[in-house]
C-alpha cells in the first residue's frame, strides 16, 4: 500500500550539498560530482572541523566534535520549492563516548555551532570536573 502524502517527484536531489569557500562560508553546489570531489579531497585536511575537545586522553573518548556536514541535514532543500526564509542546517556537534554519548544538536550557522560546541563542553566539563 502506497502512501498517499509522499510524492517521490516532489523530491530534487540537486540541492542540499555544500562546499566551503575559501573563507570557510558554505556555498550550495548543485553538482554531486563537483561536492563528492571536494569531499574527498578535504577527507583528511581537518577543514570540515570546527572544534573538538577532549575530555580525558587525546585523542580518545569521551571529547565533542563539532563538523561542517557538507549536506543540509533540514531536509527541506530536498523540496522542489523551498521557503524564502529557510537556513540549511550545516553544521554538526556530537558527543563521542561518556556518560553524554550520543547526545546531539545541529546549526544552521558556523557561529552558531561554535557557541553549541562551547555550551555542550560546558555541560561536559560540569561531569569530567579534572578539566
Amino acid at each position: 500500500m502506497s502512501n498517499p502524502t509522499f510524492d517521490p517527484t516532489s523530491i530534487n536531489f540537486t540541492r542540499g550539498k555544500y562546499i566551503l569557500d575559501e573563507n570557510d562560508e558554505p556555498i550550495e553546489c548543485h553538482d554531486l560530482l563537483t561536492w563528492g570531489q571536494w569531499l574527498e579531497d578535504i577527507k583528511n585536511s581537518g577543514k570540515r572541523i570546527v572544534q573538538k575537545t577532549y575530555f580525558g586522553a587525546e585523542g580518545q573518548e569521551p571529547f565533542v566534535s563539532t563538523v561542517f556536514l557538507g549536506m543540509d541535514h533540514g531536509f527541506a532543500a530536498y523540496q522542489h520549492e523551498v521557503p524564502a526564509d529557510y537556513k540549511p542546517i550545516l553544521w554538526e556537534t556530537l558527543v563521542f563516548g561518556g556518560k553524554m554519548d550520543g547526545y546531539m544538536d545541529r546549526y544552521t550557522s558556523k557561529l552558531k555551532a561554535i557557541l553549541g560546541h562551547k555550551r555542550i563542553c560546558k555541560k561536559m566539563k560540569a561531569i569530567y570536573t579534572d578539566r
